[in-house]
Formats: C-alpha cells, sequence, structure tokens
C-alpha cells in the first residue's frame, strides 16, 4: 500500500532523515519506534505533505505522492492525527467530525458522512454522548479519541497516528490502542508512532526502529522483542506492559 523509498531530508545543513525506506501493507499496523529526536514525526509529516524530501520518494498504490498538498494526501487516501491532538477546542465534538470530512463534504456527500458519522460513534460510544459539547471542555481520553475518530471520518486507507496514548493512564491508553488494532479490519492500516514500544508492538504486525533518521532495524514484534540488544537500548528492561490492550477472547471462552 504505502512505500517510503530511500528519502533524504534536511534542515539546512541538519540531516533529518538519511535514507529511510519503510511499507505499510494493506490492513496492517506497522509500528516506528525510536527515542525523541529520532526523526518519527518528520517521517509522518513527509508522508501527509507537510515535509518535501530532497530525494526519494512516497508512493501510496503505485502513485507517488511526494510531490502533492497536504489536501491532496488525505484526498489520496493518507491522514494524519498529530501529536497534542490539535483539536478546533471552541467547537463541539459534532462540528469537529465534520471537519475532517470537510473534502467530503464541499461536494454535498451529507448522507455518506452522516453514516460515516454514525462508524466512527460507533467505535468510541463515549463521543455519542459529548457531540454538543465543546472538545476542549473533553478528558484527555475522550480527546484522544475524538482526534483519532476525526482523521477517520475522512475514510483514510492509511492513518498515522503521532503518540496516540501520550498521558493517557494506563487503561485508556490499552482502550486507544486496542481500536488501532482493530482498524485493518475496517480497512484502514496504520502507521503508529509511540514512545509506549511495548503497547505499539502489542498491536503491530511489524515494527521499525529509528535512531537519528535513519532506519536502524526492522521485524516482527517477536523479532525486535527477542533481541536483547534492541530491548535494552531501545524498549527498556523487560517488565509488564503498560497500555498494552487486553487479548482477544480466545474462540469459545
Amino acid at each position: 500500500m504505502l512505500r517510503v523509498e530511500s528519502v533524504h531530508l534536511s534542515y539546512g545543513r541538519v540531516r533529518a532523515l538519511t535514507d529511510v525506506s519503510l511499507a505499510v501493507g494493506p490492513d496492517e499496523v506497522v509500528a516506528l519506534l525510536g527515542m525523541n529526536g529520532a526523526g518519527k514525526s518528520t517521517l509522518l509529516g513527509l508522508i501527509s505533505g507537510l515535509l518535501k524530501p530532497q530525494q526519494g520518494r512516497v508512493v501510496l498504490e503505485r502513485r507517488e505522492i511526494s510531490g502533492l498538498s497536504p489536501s491532496a494526501v488525505v484526498a489520496a487516501g493518507v491522514v494524519q492525527v498529530p501529536e497534542g491532538r490539535q483539536l478546533f477546542g471552541p467547537l463541539s465534538v459534532r462540528e469537529n467530525l465534520e471537519l475532517g470530512a470537510y473534502l467530503r463534504l464541499r461536494r454535498r456527500q451529507r448522507e455518506r458522512v452522516q453514516r460515516d458519522l454514525e462508524r466512527v460513534l460507533a467505535i468510541f460510544p463515549v463521543l455519542a454522548e459529548r457531540l454538543d459539547q465543546e472538545a476542549g471542555t473533553l478528558s484527555g481520553g475522550e480527546q484522544q479519541m475524538l482526534a483519532m475518530a476525526r482523521g477517520l471520518m475522512a475514510r483514510p486507507k492509511l492513518l498515522l497516528l503521532d503518540e496516540p496514548s501520550l498521558g493517557l493512564a494506563p487503561k485508556i491508553a490499552a482502550e486507544i490502542l486496542g481500536v488501532v488494532r482493530d482498524l485493518p479490519a475496517q480497512g484502514c492500516s496504520v502507521l503508529l508512532v509511540e514512545q509506549n514500544a511495548l503497547g505499539a508492538l502489542s498491536v503491530a504486525q511489524r515494527g521499525y526502529i529509528i535512531t537519528n533518521g535513519r532506519i536502524r532495524h526492522q521485524g516482527t514484534p517477536q523479532e525486535i522483542l527477542a533481541d536483547e540488544m534492541l530491548r535494552e537500548a531501545f524498549l527498556g528492561p523487560r517488565r509488564a506492559r503498560p497500555g498494552a490492550p487486553a487479548p482477544r477472547p480466545s474462540q469459545g471462552s
């Protein structure tokens, strides 16, 4: 679905990304892990059209999107939910959600937008109880749910999530990651940036580790977790997995 091919990006003399390549397949959650300043958010900005690579390209379903404007990238099917949520605080929950579908509202596809509204409210039922409430008055967890729901209102093929569990209580973080885990079943792939590396790996099919603007390792969560050097350098010592969603119930349970 998505391929990032050997991209380079610099800010003046500072190299932010060097020869970065990664891929996200259809119906897949891929985790992008690394310390602060490693280049994770820069890479998301490049994919979403906010930044342009000096070299390399970004391809979505065989179409290069690295030269498109952010709105054109959204129209192509890539939506970013930024770190910090960036909601419109004085607007209601409903208005924030409708803004997520602004491209289709401009085309007067209101019936489809209404169906999508019902769909995201089924994913985040608490928002249905807050539709007329100002977004800025929601709790932190509810604001993160709204930010994700607003992104889903654009009907993305690929959702870019930047630190969705940041600052949330473990129970709410686990709920958010549980939603992420289930999105591919609804036809939406996910590229997940998370400081909560163990929680991210618990919902991902594959993971990449980036340091100093370079991809240093990639593999399945099992491969990453089995590598003691990687665990110590990027994930910390073995411990309980905070913020990981509860496992799916087995059949017959």
